[in-house]
């Protein structure tokens, strides 16, 4: 009797065992018809079979492509990736029902030679991302849809190229961000095609590492929920929309498993997406000064194909499944610009930026110092952005005010940035380089805002320097600068704004009205104010400004090496101040007031309503009277008095008081510098009768993450 019990017991755990190994590869086997039925969506089964009877008119006996150079080892657009994506096409034309190449026999015989070819020849690229990412993807999603063929792969090939995807796979323990996830799905494709459990679980730990806050010099979301990529670069566009392509592609494959993206991870891409990434975008342009590199290739500051992701968001994220809808149909240019667009200002301390949004425009600052790097240059892209980080501005209504303007600009007139109008522009090292200014930051109620930016540079041993601030309302946004000094032999200016020209510019000078004619240069020191393209300026203290409207031409090439040298030709309107050769601390203030319907309400706007009460290397101040909101930039320890209210600070910092009209008076006080010093206040607002109140910041206890964050106290 024990004898059989002891047998009962032995197949009872062998038929648990082979229960666990069915459950096991059922598992797998959802995972690999998820992710082949998924990307077989993505082709027209008309469209994929033309593409392939292309290929194979160059495809050869011995499995390769006549037009693919197979010794290209090029570090940005290199040749032989093109080898896999058209072997791509073959498997999916072979696999896919509604294709005319459906289980045809030469078809397949194609694609092992293919393959074959792919895996004798091992063509490697001098940058590793082709390397260790964009072949791995493509090979492993190929090797994945091969397996619903009808006849499969030999055993030995699939072996062999699974054995170089890891031979030549990337290290997830050392990299993070878009790379990381980028990676782990190339371990995730193999794990799936081993049936390895264990392998699987790391690629999806590692997939999804990158959805946390990081602290200190860490790559990826920051705690102000910006992003930072190659050191502390703001990378919002580019590296940030590879790692929300990354990871949604990668979550999409995993809805309905255990392995669901969920809880923490999800609420935090939900939030960077939404807060974000889509607060970047106006229409379907992205604000130019937030997507690093990218800038200087062609259409990428288009960002409408990127909808399809966003349309993945309303799967993994449902709860926000109408937000993600309204950026969608702006994206599309269904709806608006300005559709379900609601008014915020976010401040990102960590990474010296600033995105302020009404439903009819938004308006951004990228500023440097020296917790954060300046935008890079490498790879032979990006060429002369050396002063793009300087504080320059980007202003849109509809959105297209800078869709591929790049060739043709002067890149020596970035909106925002005051420089000297050099002969050549420098170039600085290619990756990673800090700023070298402290003060430079800002504070934020989330709706309204102030941003200063202490600039200096040197250049050839002669050196610039400006007190830069803009200060935020529903309106209108105040640019004012101060102490611009410099010894450069070149002529220093600080631009208004190069966008493109849509339109005729219309000038006001001592209150008389023109419209500038196109291809002239118009300058003048009693400009009034200035209207193009339903964006007003205005200038309440005068100054020797330069206008036009002309014709350009260039080239992408000239900006980034892998582009094409074709001229482009595109009409440019240029506004700037000419502040002379060796300035001694000039000023310039202008107001710009972007989403007017036209001219006509340059002359209804009311300038009284805005007050420029200082304007000095030591203080800086502006109040809206109107919305009884008061800013000043104190780049001193001092006192501020006017007749609203008197502020006295024992170090530098940045003070908003907001509902002075009111009764509930509130105080915002942030340390652009993030020096982690307390900051004693006191405030006096006289027409509250509250005198001289004590305020005591304790910005020493903070965490070195909340450093330039913004403290609220109410008077």
């Amino acid at each position: 009797m024990k004898r059989i019990l002891t047998i009962i017991t032995i197949l009872f755990l062998i038929v648990e065992a082979g229960h666990g190994l069915a459950k096991k590869n059922d598992e797998f086997d959802k995972l690999i018809s998820r992710v082949s039925t998924r990307y077989e969506q993505e082709y027209s089964g008309d469209r994929l079979a033309n593409n392939v009877v292309k290929h194979l008119v160059t495809l050869s006996s011995k499995g390769d492509f006549s037009d693919v150079d197979y010794t290209d080892v090029a570090i940005t657009k290199w040749k032989p990736i093109a080898h896999l994506n058209k072997v791509r096409d073959m498997i999916f034309a072979y696999t896919k029902s509604d294709s005319n190449l459906f289980e045809d026999k030469d078809i397949y015989s194609n694609i092992v030679s293919a393959l074959e070819f792919w895996y004798t020849t091992d063509p490697k690229s001098k940058n590793w991302w082709f390397n260790q990412i964009a072949v791995p993807k493509v090979l492993g999603l190929s090797l994945i849809q091969m397996r619903k063929g009808k006849e499969k792969l030999p055993a030995d090939l699939e072996q062999r190229l699974v054995e170089r995807m890891a031979e030549n796979a990337g290290d997830m323990d050392r990299h993070v961000g878009a790379n990381l996830t980028d990676i782990a799905t190339d371990y995730f494709y193999r794990a799936c095609l081993m049936k390895d459990k264990k392998a699987l679980d790391r690629a999806i730990d590692s997939a999804f590492e990158p959805l946390k806050l990081v602290a200190g010099a860490g790559e990826g979301i920051k705690y102000d929920y910006s992003f930072h990529q190659h050191g502390s670069q703001l990378y919002i566009g580019g590296y940030s929309e590879e790692l929300i392509k990354g990871v949604i592609d990668f979550a999409l494959n995993m809805i309905g498993t255990s392995y669901a993206l969920k809880g923490e991870k999800l609420a935090i891409l939900s939030k960077y997406v939404r807060e974000t990434y889509l607060t970047t975008l106006r229409g379907q342009f992205i604000h130019y000064n937030a997507i690093g590199r990218s800038v200087s290739r062609i259409g990428q500051t288009n960002k409408s194909s990127f909808s399809k992701f966003i349309t993945s968001m309303k799967s993994l994220d449902p709860t926000n499944a109408d937000e993600y809808e309204s950026a969608i149909r702006r994206m599309k240019k269904d709806k608006p610009s300005s559709y379900k667009i609601t008014s915020s200002n976010k401040l990102y301390p960590i990474s010296d930026y600033v995105m302020h949004t009404r439903p009819f425009y938004s308006f951004s600052v990228r500023a440097v110092s020296e917790r954060t790097a300046y935008i890079e240059h490498g790879n032979g892209e990006n060429l002369d952005a050396y002063f793009m980080t300087f504080g320059s501005t980007c202003t849109m209504v509809e959105g297209n005010e800078y869709d591929d303007i790049f060739p043709v600009w002067d890149w020596k007139r970035i909106p925002g940035v005051t420089n000297p109008y050099v002969e050549d522009i420098p170039q600085r090292k290619k990756w990673g380089v800090s700023g070298t200014d402290i003060f430079v930051g800002g504070v934020s109620d989330n709706q309204y805002a102030i941003m200063t930016y202490s600039h200096s540079d040197t250049i050839q041993g002669k050196s610039t320097q400006a007190k830069k601030s803009w200060f935020f309302f529903d309106k209108e946004i105040v640019c004012l600068g101060a102490g611009i000094s410099s010894d450069s032999p070149f002529p220093i200016n600080t631009t208004i704004e190069q966008s493109l020209l849509f339109e005729d510019i219309r000038v006001s000078t001592n209150g008389k009205e023109k419209i500038l004619e196109k291809g002239k240069t118009f300058s003048d020191s009693n400009v009034d104010w200035v209207y193009h393209n339903k964006v007003g300026y205005v200038f309440p203290n005068k100054g020797n400004i330069s206008i036009s409207g002309k014709q350009k031409s260039g080239t992408w090439k000239y900006i980034n090496d892998s582009q094409n040298d074709k001229e482009v030709r595109k009409d440019v309107f240029c506004m700037y101040f000419d502040h002379g050769v060796r300035p001694i601390k000039t000023t310039y203030s202008y107001v710009v007031i972007p989403g007017l319907a036209s001219s006509s309400e340059m002359d209804k706007y009311k300038v009284d309503e805005i007050s420029i009460i200082a304007n000095s290397e030591s203080l800086q101040a502006v109040i809206n009277k109107k919305l009884g909101v008061l800013q000043i930039v104190f780049n001193e320890a001092g006192r501020f008095q006017s007749e609203r209210a008197i502020v006295e600070v024992d170090k530098p910092c940045v003070v908003m008081l907001k509902n002075l009209n009111q009764s509930n008076v509130e105080l915002y006080v942030a340390d652009p510098a993030q020096k982690k010093s307390d900051i004693k206040l006191n405030v006096s607002i006289p027409r509250m009768k509250k005198k001289d109140k004590e305020l005591l910041f304790k910005f020493s206890e903070v965490k070195d993450e909340d450093a330039g964050f913004s403290k609220k106290t109410p008077l």
